[in-house]
């Protein structure tokens, strides 16, 4: 199912050596630009879950076709105990646990120099490489089999109230 958008992607979408790019639609309600001129813009951050992800997959994440800066993601990966926490706490029939097979990582970077524009938006998130690991006789390496798979894209929005920062003291 496409829900109405011909240019963009259905998550879940597998990355492989064929297909290296996936695009996801990213609806915005607000002007988050205009926020920022107004002062209420707190923080905007996009945050893209990558699933069969290893920390030696290197991924580009571009918002409207402007790329962003690498060395400003986040990546965070759920613990052995939190993931087995999630496992018994998440119902069977979710979309997490129907999609998500593990292990798991969320990218996270803060929008301050590009943010997304009111209305349809475009999250390309492509992969670059997989370094190689685990060299095996006769010059051969083993890389992970399964390529990692864009699950979730999203949009986490903060405001300050009335344009002020709470911590001020007036």
């Amino acid at each position: 199912m496409r829900w109405g958008r011909t240019d963009t992607d259905t998550l879940p979408v597998k990355l492989s050596k064929d297909r290296r790019t996936a695009t996801v639609g990213l609806y915005v309600g607000d002007d988050l630009d205009q926020a920022r001129r107004d002062g209420t813009l707190d923080r905007a951050v996009l945050r893209v879950r990558l699933e069969r992800f290893d920390p030696a997959d290197r991924v580009g994440i571009a918002l409207n076709d402007r790329r962003l800066e690498e060395t400003k993601f986040r990546v965070w990966r759920p613990t052995e105990a939190e993931l087995a926490d999630w496992l018994a706490n998440t119902a069977s029939w979710t979309y997490e646990r129907t999609v998500l097979k593990g292990p798991w990582a969320w990218m996270e970077i803060d929008l301050c120099a590009v943010l997304p524009c009111r209305g349809n938006n475009r999250v390309t998130v492509r992969w670059e490489s997989r370094e190689e690991r685990d060299t095996l006789p006769h010059g051969r390496v083993s890389l992970r089999e399964e390529p990692p798979v864009v699950t979730d894209v999203e949009l986490k929005v903060t405001y300050r109230f009335c344009g002020k920062d709470e911590t001020e003291t007036v």
